[in-house]
């Protein structure tokens, strides 16, 4: 059995991919341990949200292994190198709050608020200027791949866009009339 082959890592990676290059951002909710490759699909959503109960580890290193599903790609950019190093040499649990302290998600709430919280994010998502929202995460993860001119002309071009939108001129009409929103993410 060689692993480069084995199904896990193909499901794994095809899953990573689906959700780390969705145009809409995506949560993940995480209630108890994220181990290994299922801690690293985890990871890869746009805001991750833990019970403070929860914890993530990288135990690749006590096998033999490094970290696969897009470890060794969304640690470094969340939490850093130092902090991604380690995590994946100690193969030591890191409680969410201290994921939440690192950086390496949005959110670490009380395990009785838990539910209540990562739904209520969902369906402020959901509810939000969608368009908007697919707009900032794209701009943000193209950041790594552009100097400061770069990104300054990608933001103009998005602005153009967004502020051409319905969303736009609801979000503002909405603003001015002292009233929620109602978005349609066009």
């Amino acid at each position: 059995f060689q692993a480069e082959d084995g199904i896990r890592d193909s499901v794994a990676s095809r899953g990573l991919g689906d959700v780390y290059k969705r145009q809409i951002p995506t949560i993940s909710a995480v209630n108890g341990p994220a181990a290994g490759a299922g801690a690293n699909l985890a990871l890869a959503a746009d805001i991750v949200i833990a019970s403070e109960s929860a914890y993530f580890l990288q135990a690749f290193g006590r096998i033999g292994l490094i970290p696969d599903a897009g470890g060794t790609y969304t640690m470094p950019r969340s939490m850093g190198f130092a902090k991604a190093l380690g995590a994946s040499l100690f193969a030591e649990k890191i409680p969410a709050k201290k994921a939440d302290e690192w950086g390496l998600i949005w959110e670490a709430v009380a395990d009785d608020k838990f539910e209540e919280t990562w739904r209520a994010r969902a369906e402020f998502l959901a509810k939000g200027p969608t368009l908007a929202f697919s707009k900032m995460k794209l701009a943000l993860r193209e950041s790594w791949n552009h100097n400061l001119d770069e990104q300054l002309a990608m933001e103009a071009k998005i602005q153009g866009k967004v502020g051409r939108s319905r969303d736009f001129l609801e979000g503002v009409s909405a603003f001015l009339e002292k009233r929620p929103a109602k978005f349609e993410g066009r």
